[in-house]
């Protein structure tokens, strides 16, 4: 476990962006908030910093999403400065070796950085398609050529617990607590997944957006406990008074029950985890499909670690906390 309210810099997180661990068992955080990159020994020693605070070469503004790429190479989405850095780490610390430029306009949505069969890197944001805006996936070289690009499916209509309301200069979006949430998901083959929470149905792609296969099975979230719902009416309340939109607007109130499916995302052998929503204080669990969507575990862990920016290994899971005090931690689990 690493992370501290009080203590040595290294070990303390303002926000933590994403965990991976390379050959060596090397453990690489970023931290998106204190715009810095760091790496730890397999023990949790820090031992260097990859990345400090910067516009230049080998400098980070909102560091997101590490990953090993293709040839072994660490790369960080460089969120504000719309750009993906390229490392080569040894023992002796990490040298910048090259960056790709995103195609797209969004800031602050992390997506898993990924590669195709090809070497090409995998973009992933908002842009402009056919005349809107659209989540995409960009397959971009060294050069900074997009040499082919995907839409990420829309919601349907009525199926996302969001309601557009209309205020003194322009709009908001009010979402539900507990509501409907449209998800996608990105593999180190470069397939990806997709998945409206409402139901137990999610979507396997190839790197072309072919469909591959469907997951999808016929059950409920849980009941909602007492703590959850007075939460969830706190949350509304403070939209409505934040925007002063009256209650008797909204389309929604709190739910009685939670969505099936909280987070869908891929680990190191791109198999599909699909993470259900559970009862309140009670253990995560997650359905495990391997490449041909047949169920091959279930995967149970603590409550309030989080998996879905972290690295997942068959006996090893690098995941994220928030202490009760406040302090963001990485954590691994040993399966």
């Amino acid at each position: 476990m690493i992370g501290v309210a009080e203590g040595e810099a290294p070990y303390m997180f303002g926000r933590i962006g994403g965990v991976v661990a390379d050959a060596q068992n090397r453990m690489i955080v970023t931290d998106t908030q204190g715009d810095v990159v760091r790496a730890y020994d397999a023990d949790g020693t820090y031992l260097f910093d990859v990345a400090t605070a910067g516009e230049g070469p080998g400098e980070v503004d909102t560091p997101c999403c590490p990953a090993v790429g293709p040839e072994g190479a660490l790369w960080i989405r460089d969120d504000q400065n719309r750009r993906y850095l390229r490392f080569r780490v040894d023992a002796e610390g990490a040298m910048p070796d090259g960056q790709i430029r995103m195609s797209h306009q969004a800031f602050g949505r992390a997506a898993r950085t990924t590669f195709d069969a090809n070497g090409y890197l995998i973009d992933v944001g908002n842009a402009q398609h056919n005349g809107g805006v659209r989540t995409m996936r960009f397959h971009r070289s060294i050069g900074n050529e997009t040499m082919h690009e995907q839409p990420i499916p829309e919601a349907p209509g009525g199926r996302l617990s969001v309601q557009e309301v209309d205020i003194e200069g322009g709009k908001v979006f009010i979402p539900q607590p507990f509501g409907s949430r449209a998800l996608d998901a990105h593999a180190p083959n470069s397939d990806w997944a997709f998945a409206i929470t409402d139901r137990y149905e999610v979507i396997r792609y190839n790197a072309d957006g072919d469909t591959l296969h469907v997951i999808e099975h016929d059950v409920d979230g849980p009941a909602l406990s007492d703590d959850e719902r007075e939460r969830a009416r706190r949350s509304l309340q403070r939209y409505t008074d934040t925007y002063g939109v009256a209650t008797s607007e909204l389309a929604f109130g709190v739910p009685d029950r939670k969505p099936p499916i909280d987070r869908i995302f891929f680990d190191a052998q791109s198999h599909l985890w699909v993470q259900r929503s559970m009862p309140d204080n009670t253990p995560n669990e997650a359905d495990v499909y391997d490449t041909e969507g047949a169920l091959v575990k279930i995967v149970q862990w603590p409550n309030g670690v989080a998996l879905h920016q972290g690295y997942l290994l068959d006996d090893t899971l690098y995941g994220t906390q928030t202490t009760e005090d406040g302090v963001p931690q990485v954590v691994r689990l040993q399966m």
